[in-house]
């Protein structure tokens, strides 16, 4: 599976229309909803923008149902069982992991580089931050450097599911 994405400006509009508008929500609340989130008011609307439209691409990717969550925090960006984490390659290249988020979730890593853009890197369960990651003190979490899992074995969890359910 190629992870190299250069997403057309039409599906881009459509998901950063979503994460327009969870910006909104988010200064409109002031931060509140946010579970440890520490980014500054500047980064809002890159922050939100950027992670709607790798939830899409990862949606796509993966052939998942993708809900365009707005003013909730709810589990399951895609799919209702997959995380997704988007970077901005000047930012760094690690899955962020929170304590709460220890658990057999999994975490998709998407890296923007620029544009239109975009790099599925793959993915690790919230589990293995502990064990395989870094402690930041000052986000509070756990940086997971590469290897990541391939999109591939995630393909192979989500007919599991499929077939368990």
């Amino acid at each position: 599976m190629e992870n190299k994405i250069e997403i057309n400006p039409s599906d881009f509009i459509i998901a950063a229309t979503v994460g327009m508008r969870r910006a909104v929500d988010i200064l409109r609340r002031g931060w509140e909803r946010t579970g440890g989130n520490s980014h500054p008011d500047d980064a809002v609307f890159d922050n939100a923008i950027l992670g709607a439209v790798a939830e899409f691409i990862v949606a796509r990717m993966l052939n998942l149902h993708w809900e365009p969550k707005i003013g909730e925090n709810t589990k399951g960006d895609v799919g209702g069982f997959v995380e997704v984490r988007c970077r901005n390659t000047r930012s760094g290249n690690e899955i962020g992991i929170h304590e709460p988020e220890l658990t057999d979730t999994p975490y998709v890593l998407v890296l923007w580089h620029g544009g239109f853009n975009f790099e599925v890197a793959g993915w690790v369960r919230g589990v293995d931050a502990r064990e395989r990651g870094v402690w930041n003190e000052k986000r509070q979490c756990y940086f997971v450097p590469r290897p990541y899992r391939t999109l591939d074995e995630l393909c192979a969890l989500r007919i599991l599911r499929t077939e368990a359910a």
